[in-house]
Protein backbone atom coordinates (compact mmCIF):
# COMPACT_ATOMS: atom_id res chain seq x y z
CA UNK A 1 0.00 0.00 0.00
CA UNK A 2 1.18 3.31 -0.41
CA UNK A 3 2.73 5.26 2.90
CA UNK A 4 2.72 8.29 3.74
CA UNK A 5 6.60 10.32 3.90
CA UNK A 6 7.45 14.12 4.50
CA UNK A 7 7.70 16.01 1.05
CA UNK A 8 11.22 17.39 0.15
CA UNK A 9 12.98 19.96 2.75
CA UNK A 10 13.14 22.06 -0.33
CA UNK A 11 9.45 22.27 -1.86
CA UNK A 12 8.36 25.21 -0.48
CA UNK A 13 11.26 27.50 -0.49
CA UNK A 14 10.14 31.25 -1.72
CA UNK A 15 11.65 31.95 -5.25
CA UNK A 16 11.08 28.67 -6.78
CA UNK A 17 9.61 28.36 -9.73
CA UNK A 18 6.60 25.38 -10.13
CA UNK A 19 4.88 24.57 -13.48
CA UNK A 20 1.26 22.94 -13.47
CA UNK A 21 0.80 21.18 -16.39
CA UNK A 22 -3.02 20.19 -16.40
CA UNK A 23 -5.11 18.88 -19.72
CA UNK A 24 -8.39 20.55 -18.85
CA UNK A 25 -9.36 24.34 -17.21
CA UNK A 26 -11.08 23.03 -13.66
CA UNK A 27 -7.99 20.21 -13.63
CA UNK A 28 -6.17 22.83 -10.80
CA UNK A 29 -9.41 23.20 -8.88
CA UNK A 30 -8.53 20.12 -6.81
CA UNK A 31 -5.28 21.32 -5.74
CA UNK A 32 -5.97 25.08 -5.41
CA UNK A 33 -5.05 24.55 -1.65
CA UNK A 34 -1.57 23.33 -2.78
CA UNK A 35 -1.30 26.65 -4.42
CA UNK A 36 -2.53 29.05 -2.77
CA UNK A 37 0.08 27.84 -0.46
CA UNK A 38 3.23 28.01 -2.65
CA UNK A 39 1.23 31.73 -3.91
CA UNK A 40 1.86 32.71 -0.23
CA UNK A 41 5.09 31.56 0.15
CA UNK A 42 6.48 33.33 -2.29
CA UNK A 43 6.74 30.38 -4.93
CA UNK A 44 6.63 31.78 -8.77
CA UNK A 45 3.35 29.59 -10.02
CA UNK A 46 2.54 29.17 -13.50
CA UNK A 47 -0.22 26.79 -14.60
CA UNK A 48 -0.50 25.69 -18.33
CA UNK A 49 -3.22 24.15 -20.07
CA UNK A 50 -2.73 21.61 -22.94
CA UNK A 51 -6.67 21.76 -24.55
CA UNK A 52 -9.23 24.63 -25.04
CA UNK A 53 -11.91 23.30 -22.97
CA UNK A 54 -14.23 22.62 -26.02
CA UNK A 55 -14.59 18.98 -25.14
CA UNK A 56 -18.45 18.99 -23.45
CA UNK A 57 -19.69 21.23 -26.20
CA UNK A 58 -21.99 19.06 -28.25
CA UNK A 59 -23.37 17.52 -25.28
CA UNK A 60 -24.13 21.04 -24.05
CA UNK A 61 -25.43 21.76 -27.58
CA UNK A 62 -23.00 24.44 -27.79
CA UNK A 63 -21.16 26.18 -30.88
CA UNK A 64 -17.20 24.66 -29.49
CA UNK A 65 -15.74 27.84 -30.74
CA UNK A 66 -17.48 29.74 -27.79
CA UNK A 67 -17.83 27.23 -25.21
CA UNK A 68 -14.44 26.95 -25.39
CA UNK A 69 -14.45 30.91 -24.68
CA UNK A 70 -16.78 30.47 -21.51
CA UNK A 71 -14.30 27.82 -20.33
CA UNK A 72 -10.74 29.85 -21.11
CA UNK A 73 -12.97 32.94 -19.11
CA UNK A 74 -13.72 30.43 -15.84
CA UNK A 75 -9.61 29.59 -16.08
CA UNK A 76 -9.23 33.10 -15.55
CA UNK A 77 -11.56 33.44 -12.92
CA UNK A 78 -9.55 30.45 -10.61
CA UNK A 79 -6.12 31.82 -11.25
CA UNK A 80 -7.44 35.30 -10.23
CA UNK A 81 -8.99 33.46 -6.80
CA UNK A 82 -5.46 31.63 -6.31
CA UNK A 83 -3.48 34.73 -6.98
CA UNK A 84 -1.75 33.94 -9.85
CA UNK A 85 -0.76 36.25 -12.22
CA UNK A 86 -2.09 36.25 -16.20
CA UNK A 87 1.47 36.86 -17.13
CA UNK A 88 2.04 33.30 -16.00
CA UNK A 89 -0.80 31.46 -16.87
CA UNK A 90 -0.48 29.40 -20.65
CA UNK A 91 -2.93 28.43 -22.81
CA UNK A 92 -1.80 25.74 -25.89
CA UNK A 93 -5.87 25.83 -26.61
CA UNK A 94 -5.69 22.54 -28.39
CA UNK A 95 -9.09 21.14 -29.57
CA UNK A 96 -10.21 18.36 -27.09
CA UNK A 97 -12.65 17.45 -29.99
CA UNK A 98 -9.36 17.00 -32.10
CA UNK A 99 -7.74 15.15 -30.03
CA UNK A 100 -10.10 12.61 -29.56
CA UNK A 101 -10.64 12.79 -33.09
CA UNK A 102 -7.20 11.70 -34.01
CA UNK A 103 -7.30 8.87 -30.68
CA UNK A 104 -9.19 7.07 -33.50
CA UNK A 105 -6.84 7.25 -36.24
CA UNK A 106 -4.34 5.94 -34.19
CA UNK A 107 -2.04 3.16 -34.55
CA UNK A 108 -2.38 3.36 -38.27
CA UNK A 109 -2.36 6.87 -39.37
CA UNK A 110 0.56 8.84 -40.23
CA UNK A 111 -1.32 11.93 -40.09
CA UNK A 112 -2.65 11.68 -36.49
CA UNK A 113 0.92 10.53 -35.43
CA UNK A 114 2.27 13.80 -36.86
CA UNK A 115 -0.64 15.73 -34.79
CA UNK A 116 0.98 14.71 -31.57
CA UNK A 117 4.31 14.50 -32.65
CA UNK A 118 3.32 18.37 -33.03
CA UNK A 119 1.99 18.88 -29.64
CA UNK A 120 4.84 17.21 -28.27
CA UNK A 121 7.09 19.96 -29.53
CA UNK A 122 4.71 22.65 -28.45
CA UNK A 123 4.89 21.23 -25.07
CA UNK A 124 8.42 20.85 -24.79
CA UNK A 125 9.26 23.97 -25.82
CA UNK A 126 7.23 25.18 -23.54
CA UNK A 127 8.61 23.43 -20.60
CA UNK A 128 11.84 24.37 -21.92
CA UNK A 129 10.70 28.14 -21.95
CA UNK A 130 9.04 28.18 -18.25
CA UNK A 131 12.02 25.91 -16.95
CA UNK A 132 10.73 24.98 -13.95
CA UNK A 133 12.24 23.63 -10.68
CA UNK A 134 9.37 21.46 -10.18
CA UNK A 135 6.87 20.17 -12.54
CA UNK A 136 3.61 19.32 -11.37
CA UNK A 137 1.36 16.92 -13.55
CA UNK A 138 -1.76 14.99 -13.39
CA UNK A 139 -1.25 11.20 -12.12
CA UNK A 140 -0.85 8.76 -14.80
CA UNK A 141 -3.89 6.79 -13.92
CA UNK A 142 -5.50 5.29 -17.03
CA UNK A 143 -8.34 7.00 -15.91
CA UNK A 144 -8.84 10.18 -18.50
CA UNK A 145 -6.57 9.76 -21.51
CA UNK A 146 -6.04 13.91 -22.12
CA UNK A 147 -4.87 13.68 -18.41
CA UNK A 148 -2.29 10.97 -19.34
CA UNK A 149 -1.21 13.07 -22.80
CA UNK A 150 -0.53 16.17 -20.57
CA UNK A 151 1.75 13.78 -17.92
CA UNK A 152 3.21 12.00 -20.82
CA UNK A 153 4.38 15.18 -23.07
CA UNK A 154 5.39 17.32 -20.03
CA UNK A 155 7.26 14.67 -17.82
CA UNK A 156 9.23 13.89 -20.86
CA UNK A 157 10.10 17.62 -21.61
CA UNK A 158 10.82 18.11 -17.71
CA UNK A 159 12.80 15.13 -17.75
CA UNK A 160 15.05 16.46 -20.94
CA UNK A 161 15.89 19.94 -19.03
CA UNK A 162 16.74 18.36 -15.53
CA UNK A 163 13.94 19.37 -13.96
CA UNK A 164 14.73 18.74 -9.75
CA UNK A 165 10.97 17.55 -8.76
CA UNK A 166 8.63 15.73 -10.99
CA UNK A 167 5.43 15.28 -8.63
CA UNK A 168 1.72 13.98 -10.29
CA UNK A 169 -1.51 14.86 -8.48
CA UNK A 170 -4.33 11.87 -8.51
CA UNK A 171 -7.17 12.99 -10.00
CA UNK A 172 -9.85 10.07 -10.76
CA UNK A 173 -10.13 6.53 -12.68
CA UNK A 174 -12.79 3.85 -12.67
CA UNK A 175 -14.99 6.30 -14.15
CA UNK A 176 -15.26 8.84 -10.61
CA UNK A 177 -15.34 6.20 -8.35
CA UNK A 178 -11.72 6.99 -7.22
CA UNK A 179 -11.53 10.76 -6.71
CA UNK A 180 -8.95 12.65 -6.08
CA UNK A 181 -6.29 9.61 -4.22
CA UNK A 182 -3.94 7.14 -5.34
CA UNK A 183 -5.58 3.70 -5.69
CA UNK A 184 -5.05 2.30 -2.00
CA UNK A 185 -4.10 -1.11 -3.04
CA UNK A 186 -0.72 -0.37 -5.28
CA UNK A 187 2.30 -2.00 -3.89
CA UNK A 188 4.34 0.33 -1.63
CA UNK A 189 5.28 3.96 -2.80
CA UNK A 190 6.14 6.94 -0.93
CA UNK A 191 2.90 9.82 -1.14
CA UNK A 192 3.08 13.32 0.38
CA UNK A 193 0.47 15.45 1.37
CA UNK A 194 -0.48 18.91 3.08
CA UNK A 195 -3.84 19.42 5.52
CA UNK A 196 -5.32 22.34 4.13
CA UNK A 197 -5.58 25.62 6.43
CA UNK A 198 -8.94 27.65 6.44
CA UNK A 199 -7.96 30.00 4.22
CA UNK A 200 -6.68 27.99 1.79
CA UNK A 201 -9.58 25.77 1.86
CA UNK A 202 -11.66 28.98 1.60
CA UNK A 203 -9.78 29.85 -1.55
CA UNK A 204 -9.99 25.97 -3.11
CA UNK A 205 -14.13 26.20 -2.54
CA UNK A 206 -14.22 29.93 -4.54
CA UNK A 207 -12.35 28.19 -7.15
CA UNK A 208 -14.84 25.78 -7.43
CA UNK A 209 -17.45 28.11 -7.76
CA UNK A 210 -15.81 29.99 -11.35
CA UNK A 211 -16.67 26.45 -13.21
CA UNK A 212 -20.08 27.44 -13.56
CA UNK A 213 -20.19 25.04 -16.34
CA UNK A 214 -19.10 22.28 -14.64
CA UNK A 215 -21.43 22.02 -11.83
CA UNK A 216 -23.01 18.71 -13.05
CA UNK A 217 -19.55 17.03 -12.66
CA UNK A 218 -18.35 18.56 -9.82
CA UNK A 219 -21.95 17.65 -7.97
CA UNK A 220 -20.98 13.46 -9.19
CA UNK A 221 -17.56 14.11 -7.83
CA UNK A 222 -18.56 15.44 -4.17
CA UNK A 223 -21.61 12.63 -4.45
CA UNK A 224 -18.92 10.06 -4.38
CA UNK A 225 -16.40 12.02 -1.91
CA UNK A 226 -19.82 12.14 0.00
CA UNK A 227 -20.33 8.41 -0.09
CA UNK A 228 -16.76 7.11 0.62
CA UNK A 229 -16.56 9.17 3.83
CA UNK A 230 -20.06 7.92 5.27
CA UNK A 231 -18.84 4.31 4.49
CA UNK A 232 -15.58 5.15 5.72
CA UNK A 233 -17.19 7.11 8.84
CA UNK A 234 -16.85 4.13 11.46
CA UNK A 235 -13.30 3.40 10.78
CA UNK A 236 -11.49 6.73 10.57
CA UNK A 237 -13.15 8.84 12.85
CA UNK A 238 -13.24 12.39 12.15
CA UNK A 239 -13.13 11.42 8.71
CA UNK A 240 -16.33 14.43 6.72
CA UNK A 241 -16.10 15.87 3.52
CA UNK A 242 -14.44 18.64 4.60
CA UNK A 243 -11.73 16.83 5.85
CA UNK A 244 -11.10 14.69 2.91
CA UNK A 245 -11.27 17.83 0.38
CA UNK A 246 -8.79 19.53 3.07
CA UNK A 247 -6.10 17.40 2.43
CA UNK A 248 -4.19 16.81 -0.63
CA UNK A 249 -2.11 14.71 -2.08
CA UNK A 250 0.89 13.84 -4.11
CA UNK A 251 3.42 11.81 -5.70
CA UNK A 252 6.92 11.81 -6.94
CA UNK A 253 6.96 10.58 -10.56
CA UNK A 254 8.80 7.18 -11.22
CA UNK A 255 12.07 7.73 -12.84
CA UNK A 256 11.38 3.86 -14.87
CA UNK A 257 7.84 4.01 -15.10
CA UNK A 258 6.64 2.38 -18.74
CA UNK A 259 4.38 4.71 -20.20
CA UNK A 260 3.79 1.89 -23.34
CA UNK A 261 2.18 0.12 -20.62
CA UNK A 262 -1.74 0.26 -19.21
CA UNK A 263 -1.69 1.69 -15.46
CA UNK A 264 -4.56 -0.87 -14.65
CA UNK A 265 -3.75 -5.29 -14.41
CA UNK A 266 -6.29 -5.00 -17.21
CA UNK A 267 -6.90 -2.98 -20.39
CA UNK A 268 -10.81 -2.90 -19.34
CA UNK A 269 -10.52 -0.09 -16.68
CA UNK A 270 -8.57 2.46 -19.14
CA UNK A 271 -10.75 5.20 -19.83
CA UNK A 272 -13.94 3.65 -18.92
CA UNK A 273 -16.83 4.63 -21.35
CA UNK A 274 -14.35 7.52 -22.82
CA UNK A 275 -14.90 7.51 -26.57
CA UNK A 276 -15.53 9.51 -29.62
CA UNK A 277 -18.77 9.35 -31.27
CA UNK A 278 -19.05 5.52 -30.35
CA UNK A 279 -15.66 4.44 -30.90
CA UNK A 280 -13.95 3.78 -27.65
CA UNK A 281 -10.72 5.03 -27.13
CA UNK A 282 -8.37 2.59 -25.91
CA UNK A 283 -4.57 2.70 -23.95
CA UNK A 284 -2.85 0.11 -26.07
CA UNK A 285 -4.27 2.24 -29.08
CA UNK A 286 -3.60 5.80 -28.43
CA UNK A 287 -1.31 6.75 -25.42
CA UNK A 288 0.59 3.59 -25.80
CA UNK A 289 1.51 3.98 -29.08
CA UNK A 290 1.94 7.75 -28.57
CA UNK A 291 4.63 7.37 -25.59
CA UNK A 292 6.56 4.61 -28.09
CA UNK A 293 7.17 6.78 -30.82
CA UNK A 294 7.71 9.32 -28.38
CA UNK A 295 10.49 6.71 -26.93
CA UNK A 296 12.03 6.86 -30.59
CA UNK A 297 11.89 10.16 -31.35
CA UNK A 298 14.08 10.63 -28.38
CA UNK A 299 16.45 7.49 -29.11
CA UNK A 300 16.92 8.73 -32.99
CA UNK A 301 17.56 12.23 -31.84
CA UNK A 302 20.49 11.23 -28.51
CA UNK A 303 18.67 12.27 -25.77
Amino acid sequence: MPYLEPYPDDLFVPGRKHLFFLAHFDDEAPYAGLIRRLQNLGAQVHIAWLTNGDGLAYQDNADPLEYAASRKSESLCAASVMGVPRQRLHFLDHSEIEIYRSFTLLPDSGDAMKFFGAISEEVEARVRAIHPDVLWVLAFQGGQPEHDLSHLFAVSAARAIGTRHIFEMPEYEYTILLPFRFRPWLRAKPIHEILLSDEEYRIKQAVVECYPTQKGLIQAFLKVVSTITTLAGPFARGLDMDAFLGREVFAPVPPDRDYTRSPHISQLFDYMFDDYKGIPIRFNRTISVIARNLLKVHSTSGR
